[in-house]
């Protein structure tokens, strides 16, 4: 066990011991992450899902059967891996960097249950409700206008997606 390097998400290295933690601090080192809008990981679904998303979209891209389907997730990859990325950096911005903990940071990916047949309305609906429901419930119209106007965007991905892989 020795021999395994963990790093955060912006590469500190992590020792199960907390030494690292004190090793810095003797040495002047301070790696503390900024609080994300007075709750440390108020936000960090956000993150999270962005990153499970993306990694699930494409190992059903990878799995899929229909060509069609094929491509209509890989378009909905390419534009999680883009639009993903403008709302956490505007999070970001925002509120600061997400710091997550060791249950956040496991994703949890699924392989496609039955390729042959096509059906992705489960994962359609969940991406749906990970964004229309999960991710704006954390954000305020007013306040947050600008983070829900790209979350409105990748629902709108979503949308259009679930047209495309309806095709046949």
């Amino acid at each position: 066990m020795d021999k395994i390097l963990n790093l955060s998400t912006f590469g500190d290295v992590i020792h199960r011991d907390g030494q690292d933690q004190m090793d810095r601090e003797e040495n002047g080192i301070h790696t503390e992450h900024p609080k994300m809008d007075g709750t440390e990981g108020k936000y960090a679904y956000v993150f999270k899902m962005i990153l499970q998303n993306v990694a699930q979209t494409k190992l059903l891209h990878w799995q899929s059967h229909f060509y069609g389907q094929h491509k209509a997730l890989d378009d909905l990859f390419d534009g999680l891996i883009d639009k993903g990325d403008e709302l956490a950096e505007s999070v970001m911005g925002k509120y600061g960097r997400p710091v997550l903990s060791e249950e956040q940071l496991c994703l949890t990916l699924m392989n496609y249950a039955n390729p042959e047949k096509g059906d992705l309305s489960d994962f359609m609906d969940h991406l749906y409700k990970c964004y229309a429901i999960d991710c704006k419930s954390l954000f305020e119209q007013g306040k947050d206008s600008e983070i829900m106007n790209i979350i409105e965007e990748i629902i709108g991905l979503v949308d259009k997606i679930k047209y495309l892989i309806s095709l046949r």
